[in-house]
This record gives C-alpha cells, structure tokens and sequence, in this order.
C-alpha cells in the first residue's frame, strides 16, 4: 500500500480484510492510500518482508523505495522467494474486479470476502487466513 502522492514509500502490512484496512488507514493519511499488491502468506510473510527490508524502514510497516525503478516489482519478486523457500503458494496481484461468491461451497464467508475468494482462485487454495499487502 502506498499514497498516491508517494507512491514508493511503501507499507508492508497484514490484514484479513485488506480493503476494510485500508479505509481505516486512510482515515490518518492526507492523500488517497492504493492498495498495489496484494499476496498469500499473511503475519510470517510480513515479517520476512520487513526483515528483508530492514534497512529501508522509515518507521512502523513503511519503507523506502524511492531509489528503485518499481519497488512493488522488487517486493513481489522477494515474496515469491520467500513464499517459494517455505513451500507456500505464489503471491498474485491485485484484483481491481470485485470475485463473485463461490457457488460450489468450497470456502466460507467469500461471498462477504471477496479478497478471500479471488485470493482462493488464484491460488487454488483454502488454507489462507490473511493478506499480506
């Protein structure tokens, strides 16, 4: 998630419902917050990433990409390595068309959650509890 006036100071966060978290963080923020990407792998991926990313910390879950050309290439790629070392499923981009709700019954609550059910499709999985973003 970045601001739109900013876009390469960069939060690295967690949430089971990115779009909720992102409506109450935009409340604090003076220019309109997007979110840029979105992946599987929730609290241990967030930590792995800010571990990773230590040195560009400016404070709480935000970083420094000004240096790089697309930092959310940069975090992706870093993901996927993690994600890949751990045996977990890929992270996926954002999804800017809202899912319908499953109709098979697989899954609960997607039809409230349709971060959780285009999540699911993209990753063929329904072991995943939280967002990392």
């Amino acid at each position: 998630m970045s601001s739109q006036v900013d876009p390469k100071a960069v939060k690295i966060g967690v949430s089971k419902d990115v779009p909720v978290r992102r409506k109450t963080l935009q409340s604090g923020s003076g220019s309109l917050l997007v979110v840029r990407w979105t992946s599987c792998g929730g609290g241990w991926l967030e930590e792995r990433l800010h571990e990773r990313f230590a040195a560009r910390a400016l404070g709480g879950e935000w970083f420094d990409f000004r240096d790089v050309e697309d930092p959310i290439q940069m975090i992706e790629r870093a993901a996927r390595k993690l994600l890949r070392q751990s045996g977990a499923a890929g992270p996926g981009p954002v999804s800017h068309k809202p899912s319908p709700p499953r109709r098979d019954g697989a899954g609960t609550n997607t039809a409230r959650r349709p971060g959780l059910a285009a999540q699911r499709a993209r990753t063929g999985t329904d072991r995943v509890r939280s967002d990392s973003f």
